[in-house]
């Protein structure tokens, strides 16, 4: 379990869980976190979110539920929930680089395992625009990936522009979570 403070670009905490799989994390106040939850042998989860102030202690209890590559649930796209995009843009802010580096790692310890990147944009702006610019995204994180050394034939690139929501768009928060940039786990014969 890591977690990240995602705009001072460091690591709070990091620890193996206990034989039950619990973790006891100390979060400060009002901070934007990435938290990464990981065990070899089994697909990566990332959330994020912002920690409210809180007068006195609080306990919240989460069951995180991780899937082995090779288990007939992973057709589901997994979001990386902390890959940043300037805005209107492909290039990656730089507090994005927890993620992809756990994406790395994840792929470096699954050295069979082949993902397809996937690129979503909300609803503002042109369909052909919005769809260029998600399959841009879904390249920048591809290129990032074999630079660090991923095989680029275990990797795919695909936009799929705003067709694709999650949340409406019609409030920010529902926009935000339809930007977003997710994983496949691929069968060897389901790539074209």
């Amino acid at each position: 379990v890591r977690l990240f403070d995602l705009n001072a670009g460091q690591l709070l905490y990091a620890a193996q869980t206990g034989a039950e799989g619990f973790a006891k994390i100390a979060f400060p106040k009002y901070t934007d976190c990435a938290l990464h939850v990981y065990r070899k042998g089994y697909a990566l989860f990332t959330e994020k979110f912002r920690t409210p102030e809180m007068p006195e202690p609080t306990f919240h209890f989460e069951v995180i539920a991780l899937l082995t590559p090779e288990s007939e649930s992973t057709s589901q796209a997994f979001v990386l929930h902390n890959i940043f995009f300037a805005s209107g843009s492909d290039s990656l802010r730089g507090k994005s680089m927890f993620e992809l580096d756990a994406l790395f790692r994840f792929l470096s310890e699954h050295p069979k395992t082949h993902v397809r990147i996937e690129g979503h944009t909300d609803d503002v702006g042109g369909e052909a625009d919005n769809q260029s610019l998600s399959e841009r995204r879904a390249q920048a994180v591809v290129r990032y990936l074999v630079n660090k050394g991923v095989q680029p034939g275990r990797l795919e690139a695909r936009g799929y522009g705003e067709s694709r929501p999650i949340a409406p768009n019609d409030t920010p928060e529902g926009r935000s979570a339809n930007r977003r940039i997710c994983f496949t786990l691929l069968d060897l014969n389901e790539k074209e």
